[in-house]
């Protein structure tokens, strides 16, 4: 067995981030096209989102049937037998038709619990939406988000259900205002980051943006606008990746300062941390400092930087022209 299969094994108490069908793939920094440009000398900055409160439920300590309100929904929860094991029930109303019955997911035998928050999210959609995040349970136990809405149809006002995808517990998307514009955004943690250069206990993700818009996620980290994510990601990483100086946590400080494109300054940090100068004979493992393991792929490397390197450029942290081999 290959010391990276053994570590995945050994760690599988802890959540592993599910890959996101739903998002699109991040671009290095840059002009940002897209970004309508409205300001003008006359008008007033916009005022900052305030980011809402979860929600948060346990069948175990809250009882149920149990209802609140957030925003313009109430939500009721219970817990339900399935056969994964317990999961959570949401019965969601705005006072405008047929509740919307949605099961969470679940696979604990004790209790069942549920997070969620109500916001206006989505680009396209008007009013607010209701984030659900349920917990999966399971020795790869992640957060299954959704985004709930209320559409106007031909038929009427119906519901839609939007599945996001499935997040580790390494960087939960939050709804924030990251640029101040005062339209709220979703941020987290690029959980692709874990496991790809040690064990998960041993890694960590820089920020991801996404915006939602028709209720997809859309990553969005690379736009100008949203630097101030990895300015104030910047000091912690750097600090984590001195203090371990382990392969994981230094190619995170590395993604976060090639967003700002200041990957030169942290050089020194990240070449300390190279396996391969520690034991020589790992050197040539997927975990190890010579070699790159991407999709099934071995691929040897010049040295560790050159790993960093061709990491960051295949996730687009970093353009190929500009990675110095």
């Amino acid at each position: 067995m290959k010391p990276r299969a053994a570590a995945l094994i050994a760690a599988a108490p802890i959540a592993l981030a599910f890959a996101l069908s739903a998002c699109e793939r991040a671009k290095p920094l840059g002009p940002d096209p897209a970004a309508p440009n409205t300001a003008t000398a006359s008008q007033a900055p916009a005022t900052p989102a305030r980011p809402p409160a979860w929600i948060e439920w346990r069948a175990d300590k809250d009882g149920g049937p149990r209802s609140y309100q957030a925003g313009p929904f109430t939500v009721t929860l219970t817990k339900q037998a399935s056969e994964a094991g317990l999961r959570p029930h949401l019965a969601i109303s705005d006072g405008k038709g047929a509740p919307l019955n949605l099961p969470g997911s679940g696979g604990s035998m004790t209790t069942a619990q549920a997070e969620f928050t109500a916001a206006a999210l989505d680009r396209q959609s008007e009013g607010q939406q209701l984030l659900v995040r349920t917990y999966t349970y399971g020795a790869h136990c992640c957060f299954a988000y959704q985004l709930v809405e209320r559409q106007e149809t031909s038929r009427g006002a119906q519901w839609i259900v939007h599945d996001l995808g499935q997040f580790d517990g390494a960087g939960m998307p939050t709804p924030k205002d990251v640029d101040g514009d005062g339209r709220l955004e979703l941020l987290g943690g690029d959980q692709r980051f874990l496991y790809a250069f040690a064990a998960y206990a041993f890694s960590a993700v820089p920020p991801q943006v996404w915006e939602l818009v028709g209720g997809k996620l859309v990553d969005v980290s690379a736009a100008p606008r949203y630097r101030p994510a990895f300015e104030a990601d910047a000091p912690s990483a750097g600090a984590l990746c001195a203090e371990r100086r382990e392969p994981g946590s230094c190619l995170a400080y590395a993604a976060t300062m090639a967003r700002l494109g200041r990957l030169s300054e942290a050089w020194p940090l990240i070449d300390a941390a190279d396996p391969g100068a520690k034991d020589p004979s790992a050197a040539m493992e997927c975990w190890g400092g010579r070699t790159l393991c991407l999709d099934d792929r071995e691929i040897p490397v010049a040295s560790f930087r050159d790993k960093v390197e061709r990491f960051l450029e295949h996730l687009d942290y970093l353009p190929a022209q500009e990675a110095v081999r």
